[in-house]
């Protein structure tokens, strides 16, 4: 049975409502804001035989034509919780899903359904956590929000950070200012820094002009660029600057797939498969 999500991605009642669910033995199929059409989100929750919709309250406008029950999202605070004990855990099959993502549409003009299995999931948490593996044990490791929690960067973000106790920032938006990245690193620790190349592009360039950025970006363990590929100019000044650049390649499917190695050495740009991972490539053969 599912129950539908239709969350800002940004906080932690978000992660709170979506793996609650899970717990709770339902199949959480999760949007975004990247899908502002409710004729969308309408369209792909029919497709996917979903039973409730449960949303932030800011889309309060824009359910009024749900074709499912509609339910707010509830801080727990307003919540009388000491009546509802725990059930047992629900009993799973590998093959059971777990939970549906989406595409975002770019090739085909709409998103896809993306439901992913048990299987799946315990081959994600195990890629996270050798993609996070913290660059040394003597100090805790700080990361940062990559993007909505509703997507599939975030939750391996989340599932690696989880498993090696590293500590996790929420910023106020995904595309922060330089201003913010410097409070993170110099008020919050932050030593690993993960973004979307479009927004690390940003915070490299405004660097070139400001040396107080450029030399906390230098003093980060790792900065993990992903999405799409750095601008060939941006992912140059990383390099010569000794800013210790990684990128990962991975897709909604399949997760994080491949690491740059990272580093400053001949090979710094070489991308690998995750370790425990093996991958073939094939062509594309014509329908």
């Amino acid at each position: 049975m599912n129950a539908v999500h239709r969350l800002s991605g940004m906080t932690y009642l978000d992660v709170l409502h979506i793996y609650g669910l899970t717990r709770a033995g339902f199949i959480p199929q999760l949007f975004s804001l990247r899908l502002p059409n409710p004729d969308i989100v309408y369209e792909l929750l029919q497709r996917a035989g979903a039973r409730a919709l449960i949303y932030d309250h800011s889309f309060e406008g824009a359910i009024s034509t749900c074709p499912v029950p509609a339910h707010v999202a509830l801080q727990s605070a307003s919540i009388d919780v000491a009546g509802y004990p725990l059930p047992s855990m629900p009993q799973t099959q590998g093959e059971d899903i777990a939970v549906i993502f989406h595409t975002s549409g770019s090739t085909s003009g709409s998103p896809k359904l993306v439901p992913c299995d048990f299987v799946w999931l315990q081959a994600m948490i195990a890629k996270a956590f050798h993609a996070t593996i913290p660059q040394s044990s003597a100090r805790q490791d700080v990361t940062v929000w990559i993007g909505s929690v509703c997507h599939i960067a975030q939750n391996f973000m989340l599932w690696g950070a989880i498993q090696h106790g590293t500590c996790t920032i929420q910023p106020t938006k995904i595309m922060f200012s330089s201003h913010e990245l410097l409070d993170m690193i110099t008020r919050a620790g932050l030593n690993r820094l993960n973004q979307f190349a479009t927004f690390l592009a940003m915070q490299l360039r405004a660097s070139r002009s400001n040396p107080k950025l450029l030399d906390a970006l230098r003093g980060l363990d790792e900065v993990l660029s992903t999405g799409l590929a750095l601008p060939h100019e941006d992912e140059e000044f990383a390099y010569k600057n000794q800013i210790q650049l990684k990128n990962c390649f991975g897709s909604t499917e399949c997760g994080a797939m491949m690491l740059s190695i990272g580093g400053q050495g001949p090979h710094a740009r070489c991308l690998r498969p995750i370790e425990g991972t093996d991958y073939g490539f094939f062509p594309v053969t014509p329908q």
